[in-house]
């Protein structure tokens, strides 16, 4: 079975995991304990939150078709792990603003639409998939840049 079948689409998942976590972490910092009127920050955060959870949903849906589960556990949970790490590389002036919930949430979405991508354009096939097919449908899969086991 060929690589991509399942390490590309698990590498986006993995990112996709990480720049949410990394999003998440961003955006815990900014409600304070008081209520305040809402303005265009709070509108940008609830935003980019909604973003990044219904992309989770997608991403997480479209690469099970190739990832096993485990291999994407143990993946999401080394995401999780190293999000609030690498959130210190950050300078707080951009963390504590409104452009990291921006940035990471843009950078999830990016990994979404890869991840759906390569499920509707079928750059990937899943094991299953291929095999009952007749040899007519192997060559149509391999004619537009898929791969068989």
């Amino acid at each position: 079975m060929p690589l991509i079948n399942y390490l590309v689409p698990l590498a986006l998942l993995v990112a996709l995991i990480f720049a949410a976590a990394l999003q998440g972490l961003a955006v815990s910092g900014h409600f304070p304990q008081r209520r305040k009127a809402a303005d265009f920050g709070t509108i940008v955060l609830f935003g980019s939150m909604a973003l990044v959870v219904l992309g989770l949903v997608g991403g997480i849906a479209a690469a099970l078709h190739f990832v096993p589960w485990y291999a994407a556990i143990i993946g999401g949970g080394f995401a999780l792990l190293a999000a609030p790490l690498v959130l210190r590389w950050f300078p707080d002036r951009f963390v504590d603003g409104r452009s990291a919930p921006l940035v990471f949430a843009g950078a999830s979405t990016v990994f979404v639409f890869l991840l759906i991508w390569l499920v509707a354009d079928h750059r990937c096939v899943a094991v299953d998939a291929t095999q009952n097919l007749s040899p007519d449908h192997q060559t149509l899969i391999l004619q537009r840049g898929g791969y068989l086991h």
